[in-house]
């Protein structure tokens, strides 16, 4: 873990995310062995000269690994042991998410990929610090463009090729950051 923080802080990274499941296998590393590697990973990060965030996964989670009572067990050790901030990828309801956030002091990251019917508002009222989207935003084009799809090739139906936004909208939002 040392090493993997030191390269990313090296490359000029502002921070990284551990997870506690082996990713050849998608196994839930024992709970000892989870809150070392972010122990070992914030001590190098506490001795870097540059800010740099740890965020600490519980991702056996979303792999159905272990419930929600043991994700809030690891996460707590993992506050405990130096993260900067937690994650509990796909919580799937708001009462989960204030229930995660509840259980810790530092920030609590959520991604609205299971929870996207609730607003931002939702999520500040509950606790929660930061918000990952995921792959939310590569679903929502890749349905637009099936839907699209769909209604021009099955139905040649081309209507929906109207609702488009402007060439000039675009053109700001990808010169934007130029200025």
């Amino acid at each position: 873990m040392e090493e993997t923080v030191k390269l990313s802080a090296e490359v000029g990274l502002a921070g990284i995310s551990i997870e506690d499941i082996s990713l050849t296998d998608l196994t839930a590393y024992g709970f000892d062995l989870a809150v070392e590697r972010i122990r070992a990973a914030s001590a190098k990060a506490r001795a870097l000269t540059d800010d740099f965030v740890l965020v600490a996964r519980a991702d056996g989670f979303m792999h159905g690994l272990y419930d929600l009572d043991e994700a809030i067990r690891r996460i707590q050790a993992f506050e405990a042991a130096g993260a900067d901030c937690v994650y509990v990828p796909y919580l799937n309801t708001l009462d989960a998410v204030k229930k995660v956030c509840s259980s810790v002091s530092v920030p609590v990251n959520v991604g609205i990929s299971t929870v996207e019917h609730l607003s931002l508002q939702d999520f500040a009222k509950a606790g929660v610090a930061r918000i990952s989207l995921g792959m939310a935003l590569a679903t929502a084009t890749h349905s637009a463009v099936h839907n699209l799809s769909t209604s021009m090739f099955e139905h040649g139906d081309f209507s929906k090729l109207g609702n488009n936004i402007s060439y000039d909208v675009i053109d700001k939002c990808v010169t934007k950051g130029r200025q």
